[in-house]
């Protein structure tokens, strides 16, 4: 992977549509990630719902360079703004740390990931109480206290931990019907290949489905590497040349197969179908509303972004569903699903909820 020279200088602290991200060593530093940790902690418990009386911030990290230190390192900022930190034990997706916000009740999350930007990137994701990200209006406040200055000392301390990752995985269990998913991929004598793209999903889906779907699901590129293959470790077609070729193989010699991948940090996916073509949520998701609306007959609003398929308007509409079109940001879409009546909501870049 050929390198690109380092900028002299850092740029501005600015959070985008999920977060604040930048080189590492440039943008991102411990002495620059520690005020703005303390200053989104502090907005958490300040923004607190009426009736959370916790004093919990949830703690998690991906599999970059660096990302467990320096996810120990903020929970050393929380502490200082007399919040509890709780780190995850493992690197973990981020919706492990959504779950576990909602779950124990949190205040909310900061998550050490790039998501699926570069090798060499870092950043920090803030989850509010409701598991989801924060918006505009929350990231604005947290820029406004690093520019007033005066934020708290850090900590240092021995840091509690959890089993982010098992804790997840066991809800899943709770919520999906995995005998009959299993039994139905049987029936169909269907191979199911996974890509985590060295990133935190690995071994998720296989630790999900257990030992009856040992013959049913392979995962490859599971191993820790912060170079990702020398590829970012974003759901595209270009990047997944092993994946389709592994689901291209299966289906040649009989058993057909299909593939899924996760990004960095196990937020977005995409699909590959039994001929090795690449199924971005463009193409999945018209084919979920088909099934949820017409098959399975359930209701709710159909919730895009203005960048998402007409494809997805187009099925919707077919169905009856009414359409929402919002700004591009998965947190837009989780506003509006805890808000009314949603089916299904989704965007082009792979965030399906």
């Amino acid at each position: 992977m050929p390198s690109s020279p380092l900028r002299l200088s850092s740029a501005p602290i600015k959070f985008g549509t999920d977060g604040w991200r930048g080189v590492l060593g440039v943008d991102i530093t411990v002495e620059r990630l520690l005020p703005v940790a303390a200053a989104a902690a502090q907005e958490l418990a300040h923004r607190a719902p009426e009736g959370l009386n916790s004093r919990t911030v949830i703690i998690g990290f991906d599999r970059r360079f660096l990302a467990p230190e320096l996810a120990e390192a903020i929970a050393s900022a929380v502490r200082g703004c007399n919040l509890e930190p709780l780190l995850t034990e493992t690197a973990v997706p981020t919706p492990a740390c959504s779950w576990a916000v909602v779950e124990r009740k949190a205040l909310g999350a900061l998550v050490i990931t790039a998501s699926h930007n570069p090798p060499e990137w870092l950043g920090l994701k803030i989850k509010g109480p409701f598991g989801g990200s924060v918006e505009g209006d929350f990231t604005a406040a947290v820029e406004r206290r690093l520019a007033a200055g005066g934020i708290t000392a850090p900590i240092a301390a021995t840091t509690s931990r959890f089993d982010g990752r098992g804790e997840h995985l066991e809800g899943l269990r709770r919520q999906l019907d995995l005998s009959a998913l299993v039994t139905g991929l049987k029936a169909m004598n269907l191979r199911v290949i996974v890509d985590p793209m060295h990133g935190s999903a690995a071994g998720c889906v296989s630790d999900l489905l257990g030992p009856e779907a040992t013959e049913l699901v392979d995962e490859i590129r599971t191993n820790r590497d912060p170079l990702f293959g020398g590829h970012p470790p974003e759901p595209l077609a270009p990047y997944l040349e092993e994946l389709i070729t592994a689901v291209k193989a299966s289906t040649a010699t009989g058993t057909p197969a299909v593939g899924l991948v996760f990004d960095g940090d196990g937020d977005r996916i995409a699909a590959v179908d039994e001929n090795g073509r690449f199924c971005s949520t463009q193409l999945l998701m018209p084919l979920l509303i088909d099934h949820l609306a017409r098959a399975r007959q359930l209701p709710g609003t159909v919730v895009k972004t203005v960048s998402g398929s007409d494809l997805m308007r187009l099925v919707a509409e077919a169905q009856g569903r009414d359409v929402l079109e919002l700004a591009v940001g998965f947190k837009y879409i989780a506003s509006e699903m805890l808000a009314g009546d949603v089916l299904i909501g989704g965007e082009e870049s792979g965030g399906v909820g």
